[in-house]
């Protein structure tokens, strides 16, 4: 089995504890169980008495630490976000989005107001008014 080899990575007991349940989970999906919400439920005070995600996401915050990751991206988010808004008040791109909009906007109400005043269309809706 896997852990088998990583045995000697993991510290003392955490090891029979990871074999252990590796073998049960193992064992459960080879005879055809689904693992439900109670396996789950297991699954999570197992995780809390041997702090295995705790101790993971420390390692990764560490590790995020030395390198400066988080740093990193978010200072390259700032630079293209500086960027668009350059190439945005360059181009104008949001004032002709929004004058785009407000034209079509007005075309169609434009429009629904022509339809609205011809007879036909005006009559064919109070027919249709009136048998709801």
């Amino acid at each position: 089995m896997f852990l088998q080899e990583k045995n000697s990575e993991t510290p003392g007991g955490a090891e029979v504890a990871l074999q252990k349940a590796e073998d049960v989970v193992s064992g459960m999906l080879a005879k055809g169980f689904i693992l439900g919400k109670d396996a789950v439920n297991q699954a999570k005070a197992f995780d809390e008495k041997h702090q295995l995600s705790s101790t993971a996401s420390a390692k990764v915050a560490s590790f995020d630490q030395k390198i400066g990751l988080s740093e990193k991206i978010s200072a390259g988010a700032t630079v293209v976000g500086d960027r668009i808004r350059d190439v945005d008040q360059k181009f104008q791109v949001s004032e002709k989005t929004k004058s785009a909009f407000a034209a079509a906007e007005q075309t169609v109400s434009n429009a629904g107001s022509a339809i609205m005043k011809n007879r036909y269309v005006l009559t064919g809706i109070i027919y249709f008014s009136s048998i709801i």
